[in-house]
């Protein structure tokens, strides 16, 4: 659940503790909707997401005001002289805490005494917040390459192998030609190796980086450990496996958050504060923060299933979104696709990053005419010349493409 943090302070010159009879007096009076008041020990009475600083929250001498999910707190430090009131909810534009500020300013100003506001910035806080990957310069450039949907299908084909590859298996794996795939070595997304079989047995019992070394090691007298013969009589195959740190990038698809956020940045143009990276589940999620809709990507696993989809419905709720971009190369895609627009969720699908801009512009220029629509059209009607369709036309053919478009009732 997307949840915002703001925090204010004001320092008072006189007493505070006189103050907060009459502030709450005054909040009834004024009608301020705020229907149930608690004290809590700890910021996990509240039953929230953790907030980013959870000291703050450590204070029994807060008062805090529920209404639905909005909460405004407010406590009283006679030894500072300060007054500290906050907001945590789904709001991004804090009216709430806005219509407290101007209230506690007239109390103070009523009461004749003297104050300083001290402010601190909004936050936000996600169900799982985490922090995308971080690569070397290198690394970066060759994980880059997985936007290929050859490369990252064929990466994807060698991770489900969990082992070695001998290269004269590999058409029957995954057919890839011999200059890609040196290329993928070379880029250090694949590593190669010459493995000693023992013919009796058929272990491997030893493994080289190349074959001078293996012919280094015969000369040497090495012996098979297992049937005693000389390495020269024994098989050598020449095979390819995962780098232990590709297989983790490849695990839920987490390489992809670097990527997308680069693109989002970089290339789309979305400041970079606006982009939140989470992990609610066993999926990841980037959300991105615009006035038109807070937009959901959903990196899907594997495994989605129908319960899946269900707990999807109910993250966007919680990120008050109504968009989703789902990335899966598996059918999960329709399943999803399906369920949620029956929900009045558009669902963009999105199976390589290659077409990553093409959609996101996509969904940006959908949800512009959607809002234009439901807040102007109405006054654009009575204009003799329709600027409205001549608007909407110019969009339509700047957006034109093979990007797919959601299904809306």
């Amino acid at each position: 659940m997307i949840k915002t943090y703001a925090e204010k302070k004001i320092a008072v010159k006189g007493d505070v503790s006189e103050l907060k009879n009459i502030i709450f007096d005054s909040l009834k009076k004024l009608g301020i909707p705020l229907i149930l008041n608690l004290k809590v020990a700890s910021y996990h009475g509240l039953k929230l997401p953790t907030p980013p600083v959870e000291e703050i929250y450590k204070s029994i001498n807060k008062e805090f005001f529920v209404k639905d999910d909005d909460i405004i707190y407010v406590e009283f430090n006679p030894e500072e002289k300060t007054l500290t009131y906050g907001y945590i909810g789904s709001s991004m534009d804090f009216k709430l805490l806005n219509s407290l500020s101007k209230i506690l300013k007239t109390i103070i100003k009523g009461k004749g005494l003297e104050m300083e506001e001290i402010t601190h910035e909004p936050e936000l806080f996600l169900f799982n917040p985490i922090e995308p990957p971080q690569y070397s310069e290198g690394l970066k450039a060759s994980i880059k390459e997985l936007s290929d949907p050859e490369v990252y299908n064929f990466l994807r084909r060698l991770k489900e192998f969990d082992k070695a590859v001998y290269l004269k298996d590999l058409e029957k794996i995954y057919p890839i030609s011999q200059d890609r795939l040196q290329e993928l070595i070379k880029l250090g997304l694949i590593l190669r190796d010459y493995l000693i079989i023992c013919k009796m047995t058929g272990r491997e019992i030893l493994r080289f980086s190349s074959l001078e070394a293996v012919k280094e090691a015969e000369k040497s007298g090495f012996k098979c450990s297992l049937c005693g013969n000389p390495l020269s009589e024994e098989r050598v195959e020449e095979a390819i496996f995962l780098p232990a740190e590709i297989k983790e990038l490849l695990k839920d698809n987490k390489w992809m958050l670097s990527i997308m956020i680069d693109k989002l940045v970089n290339e789309i143009g979305i400041p970079k504060e606006r982009i939140f990276t989470d992990n609610p589940e066993s999926y990841l999620n980037l959300i991105v923060l615009l006035p038109i809709d807070n937009l959901l990507i959903s990196i899907l696993p594997d495994n989605f299933s129908n319960q899946d989809a269900y707990m999807l419905e109910a993250y966007m709720g919680a990120y008050s979104s109504k968009t989703l971009i789902a990335f899966s190369n598996r059918p999960v895609l329709k399943l999803v696709r399906t369920y949620l627009q029956s929900k009045g969720i558009d669902v963009y699908p999105l199976t390589s990053l290659d077409k990553f801009n093409d959609t996101f512009k996509r969904v940006l220029i959908d949800k512009l005419i959607k809002f234009l629509e439901d807040k102007f059209r109405g006054e654009l009607e009575h204009v003799k010349i329709n600027l409205w369709e001549i608007f909407k036309q110019k969009l339509l053919q700047k957006s034109s493409g093979k990007s797919p478009r959601p299904v809306t009732k």
